[in-house]
């Protein structure tokens, strides 16, 4: 049997880490060295909200990013005066703390106290935190949709097939979509697989109810 006690500890020790973990990551933000992909995001926010529409259609990346990006400037640079690389790279390490979040409050009821683990996981991952999580790109705001989009899924396969639940993952898969061509396929499969697992729970369905009414024959 597991000693509470010990239990209780491996717990906070785990929690201890992920908030040095998120102070630590947050410090990453505050590094001015920027690379070219970083420029061209930045020059292209340097517009409005329709101009920025109009450069990404002649670029090969959707535009939901870059107006998400414009909306953080404008607060943190706008509003604060915070100097506009950092405001830009806190714009994409959001998503890191918003995964944390949503495993909080949502992806715990199927993990219980392991999300804890799960979330200190995602935030160790080097790819995650030292580029995608800190580089003025659309990356973490695409993994974010693409993740929702992915727990959207599952709640409507253990769940149950409710309307929220469809329009929820309509608006995620949407989301990534409008943040990166790649992630707009990985919401294609996210879709493939569920349509998959639900014909597979229908034709169980059906196999039970035939089964009973043989039975009852």
């Amino acid at each position: 049997m597991v000693n509470p006690k010990r239990k209780n500890i491996k717990k906070y020790i785990i929690y201890i880490l992920l908030g040095l973990m998120i102070i630590g990551n947050t410090t990453l933000v505050f590094n001015k060295s920027i690379w070219y992909d970083e420029v061209y995001s930045l020059n292209l926010v340097k517009g409005n909200f329709a101009q920025i529409v109009s450069g990404t259609a002649q670029d090969v990346h959707p535009p939901l990013y870059y107006l998400i990006l414009k909306l953080g400037l404008l607060i943190g640079n706008g509003l604060f005066g915070i100097n506009v690389i950092y405001v830009a790279k806190f714009v994409s390490i959001i998503p890191i703390f918003l995964t944390v979040i949503i495993n909080h409050y949502w992806v715990r009821k199927w993990l219980g106290e392991g999300i804890w683990l799960h979330s200190f996981c995602i935030l160790a991952m080097p790819r995650i935190m030292s580029h995608a999580g800190i580089e003025i790109r659309m990356y973490s705001w695409a993994g974010l949709f693409v993740y929702m989009a992915f727990l959207f899924a599952v709640s409507i396969l253990s769940d149950g097939d409710r309307t929220g639940r469809w329009v929820g993952l309509a608006l995620t898969a949407l989301a990534a979509s409008y943040c990166h061509y790649f992630a707009c396929i990985a919401a294609f499969f996210i879709y493939l697989g569920l349509f998959t697992g639900l014909l597979i729970q229908r034709r169980g369905a059906k196999s039970i109810m035939s089964n009973n009414v043989l039975i009852m024959v």
